[in-house]
């Protein structure tokens, strides 16, 4: 394997080692034995981008003799495989220096010219036509400044042939006249600067336009070179209309044929060439092609698969980041619609499904713009119709977040979900707002309660302790006032778990504050608290001060319940979290970085997804004969094998009073100052009566409306139907009922109804400017406690080589 590099551009120069190059290597390749030299041939053509068809090549290998003295490079002219296959052989014998080195030139296949090769020119009056003639010999060259832009200087480089059959009286020129015909203007001729007019007298030129006999430009042909660079061996090289085609090829600051003065005048041409043309365009409109299919069948790629993908289909392509990031949303705008033109069909998607969708609501809020017909987005909530009709049959308890948008505007995903008996997250309502703040809550949660859940229901509501949910429950009109009785608000356990670590900066704490927080029995919940007390005194501070509405004010009580599952008063059913709501953004964590209408179709295919497959597993449930949900089933058979060896004492059946016995019970001992954790019988208190939710000392049946292993040994006891004391809301008859909604399509764009609304278009403000975020910062509740990400048991290598100890 050798690398080879081309030159071409430049010139040959002959020092004391040789023949040398005057300008660095264009491009490079690799070669191998393989290679032919038609091979080498096509990369030439390909990677400095010339047709075969219109310009020959002529290759010259430049190769160290070795003498006179330790190095002397000679060329080498190389026209077919056999004296590639030399040179090649040659390079490859070598200890060091495996390259070889090409000087190509390019020549153009038809080197002639017509009659229409005519110098003209330009006079103040119309003069006589003459003979036309043929001017040869005559190159021009731009002069570009990079203050004022493009002035052309036209340069004669040669006096070896006189300009034939010009005056400067009378001359006509018929390349200009049919190029006019045809709507093509001559650049030099439309711009105002210095030309140079020859002197046929002594071959200098006159760098004043101004020195002119009838002060007017002379314009001269350019010559037809392949780069911006070019040799003085083409000199003498002319180029007709045909090379240069039309206007808009010609008024280019690199159109093909124009030399500069220097390589600074160069730099600035092909800057001002790439922002005229709009070159990146072009590079992300090939990288969209490129990863279009891919990224249909995955919203995950990332830049790196991008990239990955993009040097597969073109291998010696590097693109830039910002490139393959544009490529992407480029992509993303050819499979989902524009950025812009998403917010435009928001509403007549909304309207056709609400209108194939009974009991769908939505709801756009925008403002005023200058153009008349047109308003700006400000926020938009929807719920579908299906989502709507299961709220009867979900316990009255949802959990609401929000979450940011990765795509190119700016703005806020907020999402209200609730749960169904086997505990599965039923997606309520979405919206998309600017920000998360007072105005834009209240908005939402007014909306909510009006189109979703209903008035005069009462739902406790758990959430993060964002300043502006807590706002909206102190407010009297929204209608989710909680010192009316409207409503619970509750603080998820997770968020207060993460503040808690900020605070003692102990994980000991911590995973002893997860224990407490969810037990149900009160005597399990002061044993934790007064472990924390032990440990950490300034925990139990916080906490004491973290359900309140402003922890700062010392005359507000402590509000516990809005923390602790055993002061709840079972408001919360189990629930302790947020997370249905987390796991609701991170399951729309791709979707959020489209635009909003692929958005609104994302919410609306995951939906009809869930509701298909949960319809069909909750009529098989009901169908086989099961009363309850499988969670609850297996609930039931767990503590009915506790509840076997329970010992019942009753108080008199028509009172309801028992007292049940466990054996080997683990009680707390106090030695002291010390706390001893023994095994013993402890007894428990119940209260039960027909129809109606079981009191136990234990809280399980009061917080969660199932019948703990207490209840169920008296059950068995006193010969009580157990089913009696299971809320409704678990049946298997009410997960039917949840997931019975029906989904129906609303058609492609060309059936949706008629839209004769405004014009809605995205807020130029929510741009958001550099690198798109994606992830949340990590945080302390996100981190693996005492596991390891991706470990299994059947892979660890701790566990192979421990498998012989006991």
């Amino acid at each position: 394997m050798i690398i080879v590099l081309v030159y071409t551009g430049g010139e040959n120069v002959y020092g004391a080692t040789g023949a040398e190059y005057s300008i660095p290597p264009k491009i490079t390749f690799p070669a191998s034995e393989a290679t032919t030299f038609e091979d080498v041939k096509n990369e030439i053509y390909g990677g400095l981008k010339y047709s075969e068809t219109e310009y020959s090549l002529v290759i010259q290998g430049r190769y160290d003799v070795g003498a006179p003295g330790p190095h002397f490079f000679q060329l080498i002219p190389l026209y077919e495989t056999r004296s590639w296959q030399m040179i090649f052989d040659m390079t490859s014998a070598r200890n060091s220096w495996r390259m070889v080195e090409l000087y190509v030139e390019f020549t153009p296949t038809n080197s002639g010219f017509s009659q229409n090769h005519i110098v003209s020119e330009i006079t103040r009056e119309n003069l006589e036509p003459t003979t036309a003639t043929v001017a040869e010999n005559i190159v021009s060259a731009s002069h570009q400044s990079p203050k004022h832009g493009i002035s052309p200087k036209i340069h004669d480089v040669s006096n070896s042939a006189p300009i034939v059959g010009l005056s400067s009286d009378n001359i006509i020129n018929e390349a200009q006249e049919n190029s006019q015909d045809d709507g093509y203007v001559d650049e030099e001729t439309e711009r105002e600067g210095d030309m140079i007019e020859e002197d046929e007298s002594n071959g200098e030129a006159e760098e004043d336009v101004n020195d002119n006999t009838y002060g007017q430009p002379m314009v001269k042909l350019i010559k037809l070179l392949p780069l911006v660079g070019r040799s003085d061996k083409h000199h003498n090289t002319t180029a007709d209309e045909r090379f240069f085609g039309s206007r808009k090829h010609f008024n280019s600051p690199l159109a093909k044929g124009r030399t500069f003065d220097s390589k600074e005048h160069l730099q600035f041409a092909i800057n001002e060439f790439h922002i005229s043309t709009n070159q990146e365009v072009k590079v992300t409109t090939i990288i969209a092609d490129v990863i279009r299919d891919d990224l249909k069948e995955n919203l995950e790629l990332s830049i790196m698969n991008i990239r990955q993908l993009v040097r597969q289909r073109y291998k010696n392509v590097k693109p830039h980041y910002n490139k393959l990031w544009r490529g992407r949303e480029l992509a993303i705008a050819q499979l989902f619609g524009s950025w812009e033109g998403s917010y435009a069909l928001l509403t007549p998607l909304l309207e056709a499904i609400k209108a194939t969708n009974p009991r769908t609501r939505y709801q756009i809020l925008s403002q005023p713009m200058t153009c008349e017909g047109h308003r700006a987005f400000k926020c938009v909530a929807w719920a579908f119709g299906p989502c709507i009709e299961a709220v009867p049959y979900l316990r009255p308890v949802i959990s609401i977040d929000a979450s940011f948008l990765s795509g190119r505007y700016r703005g806020r995903l907020l999402i209200a979900c609730g749960y169904d008996a086997e505990h599965k997250l039923l997606p309520l309502a979405f919206a998309i707002v600017e920000k998360e703040d007072s105005d834009n809550w209240e908005w939402f949660m007014r909306w909510l309660r009006k189109e979703v859940i209903g008035f005069g229901k009462f739902v406790c509501v758990i959430s993060d302790r964002h300043k502006a949910i807590k706002w909206v429950f102190k407010q009297p009109h929204i209608g989710w006032n909680e010192s009316a009785g409207e409503c619970v608000h509750r603080f998820c356990s997770q968020h207060i778990a993460e503040n808690l670590y900020k605070q003692c900066k102990d994980d000991d704490v911590v995973k002893t504050f997860k224990w407490v927080v969810k037990k149900k029995k009160p005597r399990r919940f002061n044993e934790g608290m007064e472990a924390i007390s032990k440990t950490c005194p300034d925990a139990i501070a916080y906490l004491g001060k973290v359900g309140k509405y402003r922890q700062e004010d010392k005359n507000e009580q402590e509000k516990s319940e809005k923390v602790f599952q055993c002061m709840d008063g079972g408001h919360r059913w189990g629930i302790m979290t947020s997370n249905g709501s987390e796991s609701l953004k991170n399951v729309f964590k791709y979707s959020r970085r489209l635009p909003v209408m692929a958005i609104v179709e994302e919410t609306f295919n995951k939906c009809l997804e869930w509701f298909v497959d949960r319809r069909r597993s909750s009529l098989d449930l009901a169908n086989s004969g099961k009363m309850w949900s499988r969670r609850v089933e297996k609930l039931l058979v767990k503590r009915g094998a506790k509840a076997g060896s329970m010992h019942v004492i009753s108080y008199g059946d028509e009172r309801g009073e028992y007292e049940v016995k466990v054996d080997r019970e683990r009680v707390v001992l106090h030695q002291g100052d010390r706390v001893v954790y023994v095994r013993g019988d402890f007894k428990y208190k119940l209260v039960m009566r027909n129809n109606a939710i079981p009191t136990c000392e234990c809280q399980k049946p009061n917080l969660t409306s199932i019948p703990c292993a207490h209840v169920l040994a008296v059950c068995k006891d006193r010969n009580l139907n157990e089913n009696q004391f299971i809320h409704p809301y678990y049946s298997s008859t009410t997960l039917a009922n949840t997931w019975a909604g029906q989904f129906h399509p609303y058609g492609n764009q060309s059936e949706w109804p008629t839209y004769n609304g405004p014009i809605i278009e995205p807020d130029a403000r929510l741009i958001q400017l550099g690198r798109r975020r994606h992830n949340r910062i990590p945080m302390y509740m996100d981190e693996m406690q005492d596991r390891c990400l991706g470990h299994q048991a059947r892979r660890s290598t701790q566990d192979k080589n421990q498998a012989g100890l006991s």
